[in-house]
C-alpha cells in the first residue's frame, strides 16, 4: 500500500514538472549517460523506450546505434514477461503494452549474460538505488536473471529518501539525473 500511495504522488509531482525542465534535463541525463566510461566500454545495451513525462531515451538509442553497440528494447509478450528485441535504424513501432513503443517483430533468441548495459525508467529512485517502478513488474522479473549494470534515469526533482522495497525488487547499480551520475557499486 506504500508503494501505490507514493507512486501517487510522485506522479502528481512529475505531471507538475514544466515541459522546459523536462526537455533541459533529458538532455542532460542523456550527455551524462553518453559520455560515461561505463556507455563507451558497452558493446550490448538494453534501453527502455521513453514516454511523455519520463527522461527521454531517444537520443542515447541514436547515440548507441550510431557508435555500432547492439541496442534491445522492452517488448512485452504476456503478463510479467518482457524480452529484449535488437533493433537497427529501421525498426518499425507500434503501440503495444500500456501504449508503450515497442517494435512490431522479433526474435527472442538473445542471451541475457550478452547485455553489458540495461538503461531502466522509474517512477522514482532513492539515493541508495531502490527503484520505485510503474507497479507491473516486469523489470524486476526481467532483471533478476541477468548480470548486466543496471542505470536508472531519473529527474532529480524526483528522487524519493525513502522507497518500500520488497524481496523481488531488484536494486539499481547507477542513478543518472540532470545533476551527474552516482555510483551506486563502488566502483570508478
Amino acid at each position: 500500500m506504500e508503494k501505490v500511495l507514493l507512486r501517487k504522488e510522485i506522479k502528481r509531482k512529475r505531471e507538475a514538472l514544466s515541459e522546459e525542465y523536462k526537455i533541459n534535463s533529458s538532455e542532460m541525463i542523456c550527455r551524462f549517460l553518453e559520455s560515461s566510461p561505463l556507455f563507451e566500454a558497452a558493446s550490448d545495451i538494453f534501453v527502455y523506450v521513453s514516454q511523455a513525462n519520463e527522461p527521454d531515451t531517444a537520443d542515447i538509442i541514436k547515440a548507441a546505434l550510431k557508435t555500432g553497440k547492439t541496442v534491445y528494447v522492452p517488448k512485452c509478450i504476456k503478463k510479467g514477461v518482457m524480452i529484449p528485441v535488437k533493433i537497427t535504424d529501421d525498426t518499425v513501432f507500434v503501440s503495444g503494452y500500456m501504449g508503450i513503443r515497442e517494435p512490431v517483430s522479433f526474435d527472442d533468441s538473445i542471451r541475457l549474460s550478452e547485455i553489458d548495459l540495461s538503461v531502466i525508467p522509474c517512477v522514482s529512485v532513492s539515493p541508495t538505488g531502490d527503484r520505485l517502478g510503474h507497479g507491473a513488474g516486469f523489470y524486476d522479473i526481467f532483471l533478476k536473471n541477468t548480470v548486466t549494470k543496471k542505470v536508472c534515469l531519473c529527474f532529480q526533482e524526483l528522487i524519493s529518501e525513502n522507497i518500500p522495497t520488497e524481496e523481488s525488487d531488484i536494486p539499481m547499480d547507477i542513478i543518472i539525473t540532470e545533476k551527474g551520475i552516482t555510483d551506486l557499486t563502488g566502483a570508478k
